[in-house]
Protein backbone atom coordinates (compact mmCIF):
# COMPACT_ATOMS: atom_id res chain seq x y z
CA UNK A 1 0.00 0.00 0.00
CA UNK A 2 1.57 3.99 -0.81
CA UNK A 3 0.20 6.83 0.66
CA UNK A 4 0.06 9.99 -0.98
CA UNK A 5 0.05 13.10 1.56
CA UNK A 6 0.93 16.76 1.19
CA UNK A 7 3.47 18.43 2.52
CA UNK A 8 3.23 21.84 4.16
CA UNK A 9 5.45 24.82 2.89
CA UNK A 10 8.40 25.48 5.18
CA UNK A 11 9.96 28.31 3.36
CA UNK A 12 12.35 26.67 1.51
CA UNK A 13 13.85 24.64 3.92
CA UNK A 14 14.63 21.05 3.75
CA UNK A 15 11.51 18.75 4.67
CA UNK A 16 12.27 16.46 7.81
CA UNK A 17 9.78 13.70 8.57
CA UNK A 18 9.46 13.09 12.47
CA UNK A 19 11.83 16.43 12.84
CA UNK A 20 14.35 14.08 11.76
CA UNK A 21 17.55 14.81 9.85
CA UNK A 22 17.11 13.50 6.14
CA UNK A 23 19.40 11.02 6.23
CA UNK A 24 22.40 11.02 3.32
CA UNK A 25 24.32 7.77 3.57
CA UNK A 26 25.09 5.74 0.57
CA UNK A 27 22.54 2.97 2.05
CA UNK A 28 19.57 5.84 2.24
CA UNK A 29 20.44 7.50 -1.51
CA UNK A 30 20.19 3.58 -3.32
CA UNK A 31 17.24 3.30 -1.36
CA UNK A 32 15.85 6.40 -2.55
CA UNK A 33 17.03 5.75 -5.95
CA UNK A 34 14.68 2.36 -6.08
CA UNK A 35 12.02 4.23 -4.98
CA UNK A 36 12.27 6.66 -7.77
CA UNK A 37 13.23 4.09 -10.28
CA UNK A 38 10.01 1.99 -9.27
CA UNK A 39 7.97 5.21 -10.34
CA UNK A 40 6.96 6.41 -13.50
CA UNK A 41 7.09 10.06 -13.35
CA UNK A 42 6.48 10.65 -17.45
CA UNK A 43 2.55 9.90 -16.27
CA UNK A 44 0.67 12.47 -14.61
CA UNK A 45 -0.86 10.78 -11.22
CA UNK A 46 -3.91 12.69 -11.35
CA UNK A 47 -4.75 10.49 -14.50
CA UNK A 48 -3.12 7.46 -13.39
CA UNK A 49 -1.69 6.85 -9.84
CA UNK A 50 -0.62 3.24 -9.91
CA UNK A 51 1.26 3.98 -13.54
CA UNK A 52 2.73 6.68 -11.65
CA UNK A 53 4.10 4.95 -8.38
CA UNK A 54 4.48 1.43 -9.99
CA UNK A 55 5.27 2.08 -13.35
CA UNK A 56 9.32 1.75 -13.18
CA UNK A 57 8.77 -1.35 -11.17
CA UNK A 58 6.81 -3.13 -13.50
CA UNK A 59 8.91 -2.38 -16.57
CA UNK A 60 11.79 -3.71 -14.67
CA UNK A 61 10.21 -6.91 -13.47
CA UNK A 62 8.16 -10.07 -14.62
CA UNK A 63 5.97 -12.29 -13.02
CA UNK A 64 7.83 -15.89 -13.14
CA UNK A 65 6.00 -18.62 -14.34
CA UNK A 66 5.55 -20.56 -11.05
CA UNK A 67 4.04 -17.56 -9.35
CA UNK A 68 1.04 -15.38 -9.57
CA UNK A 69 2.45 -12.11 -8.13
CA UNK A 70 5.93 -10.37 -8.00
CA UNK A 71 6.17 -7.70 -4.93
CA UNK A 72 8.91 -5.80 -3.31
CA UNK A 73 9.39 -8.37 -0.84
CA UNK A 74 9.93 -11.23 -3.27
CA UNK A 75 12.94 -8.89 -4.96
CA UNK A 76 14.31 -8.34 -1.48
CA UNK A 77 14.31 -11.85 -0.67
CA UNK A 78 15.82 -12.99 -3.70
CA UNK A 79 18.52 -10.32 -3.33
CA UNK A 80 19.02 -11.32 0.04
CA UNK A 81 19.37 -15.11 -1.10
CA UNK A 82 22.10 -13.34 -3.95
CA UNK A 83 24.09 -12.06 -1.64
CA UNK A 84 23.89 -15.05 0.99
CA UNK A 85 25.05 -17.39 -1.82
CA UNK A 86 27.86 -15.60 -2.77
CA UNK A 87 28.53 -15.52 1.08
CA UNK A 88 28.47 -19.30 1.02
CA UNK A 89 30.43 -19.83 -2.20
CA UNK A 90 33.71 -17.86 -1.10
CA UNK A 91 33.47 -19.66 1.94
CA UNK A 92 33.52 -22.74 -0.19
CA UNK A 93 36.42 -21.44 -2.14
CA UNK A 94 38.48 -20.24 0.80
CA UNK A 95 38.06 -23.20 2.59
CA UNK A 96 39.37 -25.48 -0.59
CA UNK A 97 42.02 -23.11 -1.74
CA UNK A 98 43.62 -22.29 1.46
CA UNK A 99 44.05 -26.36 1.77
CA UNK A 100 45.46 -26.49 -1.80
CA UNK A 101 48.08 -23.90 -1.19
CA UNK A 102 50.77 -26.32 -0.21
CA UNK A 103 53.68 -23.76 -0.25
CA UNK A 104 51.56 -22.17 2.66
CA UNK A 105 51.44 -25.23 4.81
CA UNK A 106 54.58 -26.33 4.31
CA UNK A 107 56.24 -22.85 5.48
CA UNK A 108 54.13 -23.19 8.47
CA UNK A 109 55.49 -26.35 9.04
CA UNK A 110 54.97 -27.90 12.68
CA UNK A 111 54.01 -24.74 14.67
CA UNK A 112 50.08 -24.52 14.10
CA UNK A 113 50.22 -28.23 15.30
CA UNK A 114 52.65 -27.63 18.50
CA UNK A 115 50.74 -24.01 19.06
CA UNK A 116 47.72 -26.42 19.70
CA UNK A 117 49.89 -28.82 21.84
CA UNK A 118 51.34 -25.81 23.85
CA UNK A 119 47.23 -24.05 24.25
CA UNK A 120 46.72 -27.65 26.06
CA UNK A 121 49.81 -27.44 28.61
CA UNK A 122 48.70 -24.29 29.26
CA UNK A 123 44.76 -25.29 30.51
CA UNK A 124 45.84 -28.63 31.62
CA UNK A 125 49.10 -28.58 33.75
CA UNK A 126 51.17 -32.09 34.00
CA UNK A 127 52.11 -33.22 37.87
CA UNK A 128 52.06 -36.66 39.45
CA UNK A 129 48.90 -35.63 41.41
CA UNK A 130 45.44 -37.10 40.79
CA UNK A 131 43.14 -35.52 38.19
CA UNK A 132 42.09 -32.01 38.37
CA UNK A 133 38.01 -32.58 37.42
CA UNK A 134 37.60 -29.10 35.82
CA UNK A 135 40.92 -28.99 33.54
CA UNK A 136 39.80 -32.65 32.43
CA UNK A 137 36.29 -31.51 31.54
CA UNK A 138 37.21 -28.03 29.75
CA UNK A 139 39.89 -30.15 27.71
CA UNK A 140 37.20 -33.09 26.47
CA UNK A 141 34.66 -30.13 25.84
CA UNK A 142 37.51 -28.32 23.59
CA UNK A 143 38.49 -31.42 21.63
CA UNK A 144 35.00 -31.74 20.84
CA UNK A 145 34.47 -28.16 19.79
CA UNK A 146 37.37 -28.56 17.78
CA UNK A 147 35.57 -30.71 16.07
CA UNK A 148 38.24 -34.19 16.45
CA UNK A 149 37.56 -37.14 14.84
CA UNK A 150 38.64 -39.08 17.63
CA UNK A 151 38.46 -36.58 21.29
CA UNK A 152 39.44 -39.40 23.80
CA UNK A 153 37.90 -42.11 25.87
CA UNK A 154 34.28 -41.36 24.33
CA UNK A 155 32.85 -39.06 21.26
CA UNK A 156 29.86 -37.11 21.79
CA UNK A 157 27.69 -37.05 18.37
CA UNK A 158 24.64 -35.59 17.61
CA UNK A 159 22.04 -38.18 15.92
CA UNK A 160 18.40 -38.57 14.96
CA UNK A 161 16.35 -39.95 17.95
CA UNK A 162 16.03 -43.77 17.72
CA UNK A 163 13.21 -43.61 19.20
CA UNK A 164 11.77 -40.72 17.25
CA UNK A 165 13.64 -39.65 14.21
CA UNK A 166 12.28 -36.26 14.16
CA UNK A 167 14.09 -34.95 17.13
CA UNK A 168 18.28 -34.68 17.24
CA UNK A 169 19.93 -36.10 20.27
CA UNK A 170 23.00 -35.96 22.01
CA UNK A 171 25.14 -39.64 21.97
CA UNK A 172 28.04 -40.23 23.84
CA UNK A 173 29.76 -43.15 22.60
CA UNK A 174 32.93 -45.17 23.62
CA UNK A 175 35.89 -44.76 21.70
CA UNK A 176 39.82 -43.58 23.27
CA UNK A 177 41.91 -46.92 21.60
CA UNK A 178 44.86 -45.44 19.30
CA UNK A 179 45.04 -49.30 17.95
CA UNK A 180 42.12 -50.83 15.94
CA UNK A 181 40.78 -52.93 18.89
CA UNK A 182 42.32 -53.95 22.55
CA UNK A 183 43.29 -57.15 20.80
CA UNK A 184 46.12 -55.04 19.46
CA UNK A 185 47.68 -54.45 22.83
CA UNK A 186 48.37 -58.01 23.49
CA UNK A 187 50.78 -58.21 20.22
CA UNK A 188 53.73 -57.00 21.78
CA UNK A 189 55.33 -56.31 18.33
CA UNK A 190 52.81 -53.89 17.64
CA UNK A 191 52.92 -51.95 20.74
CA UNK A 192 56.39 -51.44 20.54
CA UNK A 193 56.42 -49.77 16.98
CA UNK A 194 53.97 -47.72 17.75
CA UNK A 195 55.80 -46.65 20.61
CA UNK A 196 58.53 -45.65 17.98
CA UNK A 197 56.04 -43.69 15.74
CA UNK A 198 54.57 -41.54 19.20
CA UNK A 199 58.01 -40.81 20.20
CA UNK A 200 59.00 -39.70 16.62
CA UNK A 201 56.18 -37.98 16.37
CA UNK A 202 56.63 -35.74 19.66
CA UNK A 203 59.95 -35.28 18.77
CA UNK A 204 59.28 -34.23 15.37
CA UNK A 205 56.65 -31.18 16.68
CA UNK A 206 57.77 -30.37 20.02
CA UNK A 207 61.78 -30.90 20.12
CA UNK A 208 64.99 -28.46 19.98
CA UNK A 209 65.42 -29.58 16.24
CA UNK A 210 62.33 -28.73 13.44
CA UNK A 211 62.74 -31.96 11.63
CA UNK A 212 59.75 -30.88 9.00
CA UNK A 213 62.37 -29.89 6.13
CA UNK A 214 63.92 -33.49 6.38
CA UNK A 215 63.94 -35.46 3.19
CA UNK A 216 63.87 -38.34 5.75
CA UNK A 217 61.87 -39.36 8.62
CA UNK A 218 64.09 -39.53 12.39
CA UNK A 219 65.52 -43.13 12.77
CA UNK A 220 65.08 -44.50 15.87
CA UNK A 221 68.65 -44.17 16.93
CA UNK A 222 67.78 -40.37 16.37
CA UNK A 223 64.78 -40.61 19.33
CA UNK A 224 65.65 -38.93 22.31
CA UNK A 225 65.24 -40.68 25.57
CA UNK A 226 62.27 -38.13 26.98
CA UNK A 227 60.24 -38.70 24.25
CA UNK A 228 60.27 -42.50 24.61
CA UNK A 229 59.40 -42.00 28.10
CA UNK A 230 56.54 -39.76 26.87
CA UNK A 231 55.22 -42.27 24.67
CA UNK A 232 55.50 -45.31 26.89
CA UNK A 233 53.26 -42.84 29.59
CA UNK A 234 50.85 -42.64 26.48
CA UNK A 235 51.15 -46.43 25.60
CA UNK A 236 50.62 -47.57 29.29
CA UNK A 237 47.80 -45.77 29.66
CA UNK A 238 46.03 -46.45 26.24
CA UNK A 239 46.52 -50.48 27.61
CA UNK A 240 44.64 -50.05 30.39
CA UNK A 241 41.68 -48.41 28.33
CA UNK A 242 42.57 -51.51 26.11
CA UNK A 243 41.88 -53.81 29.47
CA UNK A 244 38.43 -51.80 30.30
CA UNK A 245 36.74 -51.78 26.89
CA UNK A 246 33.41 -53.11 25.84
CA UNK A 247 34.34 -56.51 24.14
CA UNK A 248 33.23 -56.97 20.89
CA UNK A 249 31.48 -60.12 21.32
CA UNK A 250 28.78 -57.95 23.84
CA UNK A 251 25.69 -57.48 22.06
CA UNK A 252 24.84 -54.48 21.03
CA UNK A 253 20.70 -53.27 20.14
CA UNK A 254 20.78 -49.48 18.54
CA UNK A 255 17.09 -49.64 20.53
CA UNK A 256 17.61 -51.39 23.69
CA UNK A 257 21.11 -49.85 24.05
CA UNK A 258 19.21 -46.12 23.72
CA UNK A 259 20.15 -45.58 27.62
CA UNK A 260 18.93 -42.14 28.35
CA UNK A 261 20.84 -40.01 31.31
CA UNK A 262 20.66 -36.68 32.47
CA UNK A 263 22.90 -34.44 33.71
CA UNK A 264 22.64 -35.79 37.50
CA UNK A 265 22.58 -39.04 36.32
CA UNK A 266 26.10 -38.92 34.62
CA UNK A 267 27.57 -36.73 37.18
CA UNK A 268 26.89 -39.81 39.46
CA UNK A 269 28.43 -42.38 36.30
CA UNK A 270 31.13 -41.15 36.35
CA UNK A 271 32.24 -38.28 39.41
CA UNK A 272 35.38 -37.27 37.49
CA UNK A 273 33.85 -35.34 35.02
CA UNK A 274 31.83 -32.36 35.36
CA UNK A 275 29.32 -32.73 32.50
CA UNK A 276 27.85 -29.30 32.18
CA UNK A 277 31.06 -27.95 32.31
CA UNK A 278 32.36 -30.13 29.60
CA UNK A 279 29.08 -29.32 26.96
CA UNK A 280 29.62 -25.30 27.85
CA UNK A 281 33.03 -25.76 26.25
CA UNK A 282 31.94 -28.05 23.36
CA UNK A 283 29.07 -25.89 22.38
CA UNK A 284 28.17 -22.13 21.11
CA UNK A 285 28.29 -19.28 23.88
CA UNK A 286 24.60 -19.29 22.87
CA UNK A 287 23.21 -22.89 22.74
CA UNK A 288 21.83 -24.59 25.62
CA UNK A 289 21.15 -28.34 25.78
CA UNK A 290 18.98 -29.15 28.53
CA UNK A 291 17.57 -33.38 27.21
CA UNK A 292 18.28 -35.96 28.00
CA UNK A 293 21.63 -37.89 26.57
CA UNK A 294 21.90 -41.27 25.05
CA UNK A 295 25.07 -43.28 26.82
CA UNK A 296 25.97 -46.53 24.60
CA UNK A 297 27.63 -48.55 27.48
CA UNK A 298 27.02 -47.28 30.24
CA UNK A 299 28.95 -49.63 32.40
CA UNK A 300 32.41 -48.36 30.22
CA UNK A 301 31.99 -45.15 31.74
CA UNK A 302 31.83 -46.41 34.96
CA UNK A 303 34.87 -48.75 34.57
CA UNK A 304 36.46 -45.05 32.86
CA UNK A 305 35.52 -43.13 35.95
CA UNK A 306 37.70 -46.07 37.81
CA UNK A 307 40.36 -45.66 35.70
CA UNK A 308 40.61 -41.69 35.64
CA UNK A 309 40.34 -41.42 39.83
CA UNK A 310 43.92 -43.37 40.18
CA UNK A 311 45.35 -41.69 36.89
CA UNK A 312 48.15 -38.54 37.12
CA UNK A 313 47.21 -35.63 35.09
CA UNK A 314 50.60 -35.73 34.09
CA UNK A 315 49.50 -38.64 32.04
CA UNK A 316 46.36 -37.29 30.48
CA UNK A 317 48.49 -34.34 29.56
CA UNK A 318 50.64 -36.70 27.29
CA UNK A 319 47.39 -38.91 25.95
CA UNK A 320 45.82 -35.51 24.87
CA UNK A 321 48.56 -34.46 23.53
CA UNK A 322 49.11 -37.31 21.45
CA UNK A 323 45.17 -36.74 20.86
CA UNK A 324 45.93 -33.43 19.02
CA UNK A 325 48.94 -35.16 17.30
CA UNK A 326 46.71 -37.78 15.90
CA UNK A 327 43.48 -35.27 14.53
CA UNK A 328 45.87 -32.71 13.36
CA UNK A 329 48.87 -34.31 12.01
CA UNK A 330 47.79 -34.76 8.56
CA UNK A 331 46.88 -31.27 7.90
CA UNK A 332 50.95 -30.00 9.33
CA UNK A 333 53.16 -28.62 6.66
CA UNK A 334 55.63 -31.94 7.01
CA UNK A 335 57.79 -32.97 3.61
CA UNK A 336 57.87 -36.49 4.62
CA UNK A 337 54.35 -36.94 4.53
CA UNK A 338 53.41 -39.57 1.76
CA UNK A 339 52.53 -37.98 -1.19
CA UNK A 340 48.48 -37.68 -1.71
CA UNK A 341 46.29 -36.41 -4.79
CA UNK A 342 46.13 -33.08 -3.30
CA UNK A 343 42.49 -32.02 -4.86
CA UNK A 344 41.29 -34.84 -3.32
CA UNK A 345 42.48 -34.41 -0.10
CA UNK A 346 40.70 -30.94 -0.21
CA UNK A 347 37.58 -31.78 -1.46
CA UNK A 348 36.93 -34.64 1.21
CA UNK A 349 38.27 -31.19 3.33
CA UNK A 350 35.51 -29.72 2.14
CA UNK A 351 32.76 -31.99 2.47
CA UNK A 352 33.78 -32.83 5.94
CA UNK A 353 33.57 -29.56 7.41
CA UNK A 354 30.97 -27.62 5.06
CA UNK A 355 28.80 -30.70 4.04
CA UNK A 356 25.38 -28.66 4.46
CA UNK A 357 26.66 -26.08 1.79
CA UNK A 358 28.10 -28.55 -0.57
CA UNK A 359 24.70 -30.42 -0.25
CA UNK A 360 22.88 -27.58 -2.00
CA UNK A 361 24.51 -27.15 -4.90
CA UNK A 362 24.31 -31.14 -5.38
CA UNK A 363 20.32 -30.76 -4.67
CA UNK A 364 20.23 -28.33 -7.14
CA UNK A 365 21.25 -30.67 -10.27
CA UNK A 366 19.78 -33.89 -8.96
CA UNK A 367 16.93 -32.67 -7.46
CA UNK A 368 15.51 -30.34 -10.12
CA UNK A 369 12.04 -28.99 -10.25
CA UNK A 370 9.46 -30.92 -8.50
CA UNK A 371 11.33 -34.07 -8.06
CA UNK A 372 11.10 -34.27 -4.02
CA UNK A 373 7.83 -33.88 -3.83
CA UNK A 374 6.99 -36.44 -6.40
CA UNK A 375 9.03 -39.09 -4.23
CA UNK A 376 6.71 -37.92 -1.21
CA UNK A 377 3.87 -38.45 -2.93
CA UNK A 378 4.60 -41.43 -4.48
CA UNK A 379 5.61 -42.87 -0.68
CA UNK A 380 2.41 -41.32 0.67
CA UNK A 381 0.19 -43.40 -1.63
CA UNK A 382 2.10 -46.67 -0.38
CA UNK A 383 1.42 -45.80 3.39
CA UNK A 384 -2.16 -44.94 2.56
CA UNK A 385 -2.59 -48.10 0.32
CA UNK A 386 -1.29 -50.26 3.92
CA UNK A 387 -3.22 -48.32 5.67
CA UNK A 388 -6.37 -48.96 3.97
CA UNK A 389 -5.24 -52.95 3.08
CA UNK A 390 -4.23 -53.50 7.19
CA UNK A 391 -7.73 -53.69 8.31
CA UNK A 392 -8.20 -57.07 5.79
CA UNK A 393 -5.23 -59.13 6.65
CA UNK A 394 -7.31 -61.39 8.97
CA UNK A 395 -4.49 -63.76 9.00
CA UNK A 396 -3.28 -60.74 11.73
CA UNK A 397 -5.13 -60.59 15.05
CA UNK A 398 -6.54 -57.79 15.84
CA UNK A 399 -3.89 -56.03 18.32
CA UNK A 400 -1.20 -56.56 15.71
CA UNK A 401 -3.16 -54.89 13.13
CA UNK A 402 -3.77 -51.89 15.16
CA UNK A 403 -0.05 -52.01 15.82
CA UNK A 404 1.00 -51.76 12.59
CA UNK A 405 -1.57 -49.26 11.21
CA UNK A 406 -0.75 -47.02 14.29
CA UNK A 407 3.41 -47.50 12.92
CA UNK A 408 2.17 -46.25 9.46
CA UNK A 409 0.50 -43.25 10.71
CA UNK A 410 3.52 -42.49 12.88
CA UNK A 411 6.05 -42.79 10.02
CA UNK A 412 7.65 -39.38 9.30
CA UNK A 413 9.18 -38.93 6.06
CA UNK A 414 12.54 -37.80 5.67
CA UNK A 415 13.34 -37.24 1.77
CA UNK A 416 16.10 -36.75 -0.10
CA UNK A 417 17.70 -33.47 2.02
CA UNK A 418 17.11 -31.66 5.31
CA UNK A 419 14.23 -29.00 5.25
CA UNK A 420 15.27 -27.55 8.89
CA UNK A 421 18.26 -26.84 10.71
CA UNK A 422 19.29 -26.00 8.27
CA UNK A 423 17.08 -25.64 5.43
CA UNK A 424 19.74 -26.80 2.65
CA UNK A 425 17.84 -24.87 -0.29
CA UNK A 426 18.19 -21.34 1.57
CA UNK A 427 21.01 -19.78 1.05
CA UNK A 428 20.55 -17.87 3.85
CA UNK A 429 19.60 -20.45 6.51
CA UNK A 430 23.00 -22.65 5.50
CA UNK A 431 24.60 -18.70 6.02
CA UNK A 432 23.37 -19.07 9.75
CA UNK A 433 24.10 -22.54 10.39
Amino acid sequence: MIQAAPLSNNNGNKVSFNNSAICTTPQCVLAAADVLGDMDALVDPCQDFSQYVCGGFKDKHEIPPSKASIGVMDILGSSNNDVASQNNINKLQDLYSSCMDEAAILKAGRKPLADEIYKLMGLFHASESLLEKNMLSNCLGRHTRLGFAFPGFFKLSVRPDTMDPSTNILFIYETGLFLDSAKDYQDVDKVQKYKGTVAAMFQSILGDEDVGSRAQPLTSAEIKQEWLETAKDVIDFDIQLAAIATLPSEPYDPVMSNHLYTFERLSSLTPSIDWSLLLQEALPTDVKYTRPRVVQFPSYLVRLDALLQKTSSKTIQHYFAWIIVQNLAPSAGVSTQINTIRWNTCVTAVNTNLGQMVGHYFIQEIFKGNSRQEVMTIIDNILASYEKDFPTLYWLDMATRNEAIKKVKGIVQSIGYSTEDPDVTSPQSLEEY
